[in-house]
């Protein structure tokens, strides 16, 4: 009668507002906080209370490059617990994990120490050649596809150097494993030292972003070394962005793991 009337009893404006605290109320429950619980048996999961993340530190160390955007190195919000069990079970965690395990025990007890001692002398002449080929490429700032004809010149010149590992993509795995020995061989150093200071010099690329170089310098035994830490891009060329770039490049390129 009152509708016909162009009245209202109220009914409806109350409805709508019950049924919007409703919905409130459904939002709240769904959202999720991290729980400490999980951090339990689980070592590496991590959360950062600042960025309202969790993240898995051995990944972020460990991970193949590949694998670096993945949601548990870059840090997640997707706080369930299936989330986490997923990337326990994920493979990519299973391989970093590895990979820490076989740098913890010493090269000499590793499997690859052993495998590598056990090689015939002659194999182990074959290997020296392609590092040093590699090195050479790497130190001279030289393509990859160098890497096959200084093969087959040190064939010409009667070096037992075979067949196998000569082409270019195998020059990028031997660079690889050249980096990272320096690098640990750096952070060894570092340690050592009693103090260090930090370079830093800006550029731009060809695509006109800003680019952060980065160089440590440090004294162990006497002796002064300035090691090259690495190249960071930065969003804006500001005096906050450049700090975050350098410390977050020590963070991960020069910090003991």
């Amino acid at each position: 009668m009152l509708r016909w009337l162009g009245q209202t009893s109220g009914g409806g404006e109350k409805r709508k507002e019950a049924e919007d605290e409703s919905v409130d109320r459904a939002c709240k429950a769904k959202r999720r906080n991290f729980n400490t619980k999980w951090q339990t048996g689980r070592e590496w999961l991590v959360f950062d209370n600042e960025n309202a993340v969790m993240f898995c530190k051995i990944c972020r160390v460990y991970t193949k490059e590949k694998n670096k955007t993945n949601s548990f190195v870059v840090g997640t919000n997707n706080f369930k617990i299936e989330a986490v069990k997923d990337h326990e079970k994920a493979r990519s965690h299973q391989e970093s994990l590895q990979m820490k395990i076989a740098k913890a025990v010493p090269v000499e007890e590793s499997v690859a120490g052993k495998s590598l001692s056990s090689l015939r002398s002659l194999e182990v002449e074959k290997m020296q050649l392609l590092f040093r080929n590699a090195h050479a490429i790497a130190k001279k700032g030289r393509p990859f596809t160098d890497f096959a004809w200084m093969c087959e010149v040190d064939r010409k010149k009667g070096l037992k150097i075979g067949e196998t590992y000569t082409n270019d993509h195998q020059a990028k795995e031997f660079i690889h494993y050249i980096a990272e020995d320096e690098r640990r061989k750096m952070k060894t150093r570092l340690l050592d030292g009693k103090f260090m200071s930090v370079m830093s010099d800006g550029s731009l690329d060809s695509a006109v972003m800003e680019e952060e170089i980065v160089y440590v310098r440090s004294a162990s035994e006497g002796k002064v070394q300035v090691d090259f830490v690495g190249v960071k891009s930065v969003s804006k060329p500001d005096a906050a962005n450049l700090a975050e770039a350098v410390c977050g490049m020590l963070d991960s390129e020069v910090s003991p793991d």
